[in-house]
């Protein structure tokens, strides 16, 4: 039930910063929309979270080793930023239907 809900809950505020930056209005239902299109797009809200997901299980694996040391500031340096990029990829291709269509209604 708890890993259900913390699901949810990254699902809504995954897609809710580009959310705000797109849609108008209070903030409360930008992020009721952000969740919505979560689900809507299960498939690539479910990479978004598992890409976020990972690096920090990856580190956790390794905190005991030796070399995680070395695994922090690649992940600082490289990792974050390789993250954050191929995450916003994938949003940009969930918000490009709808850009076609805001387009089509100010072409009209």
């Amino acid at each position: 039930m708890i890993l259900a809900a913390c699901w949810f809950w990254a699902a809504a505020f995954t897609h809710a910063f580009p959310g705000l930056a797109w849609y108008e209005g209070k903030p409360a239902k930008v992020v009721k929309k952000a969740f919505l299109m979560a689900m809507r797009n299960g498939v690539f809200t479910m990479f978004i979270i598992l890409l976020n997901i990972m690096p920090v299980l990856f580190l956790v694996r390794r905190f005991t080793s030796a070399s995680f040391g070395q695994w922090l500031i690649l992940y600082f340096l490289l990792g974050s930023g390789t993250v954050a990029y191929l995450a916003s990829l994938h949003i940009a291709r969930l918000f490009a239907p709808e850009k076609m269509e805001e387009l089509e209604r100010r072409e009209e």
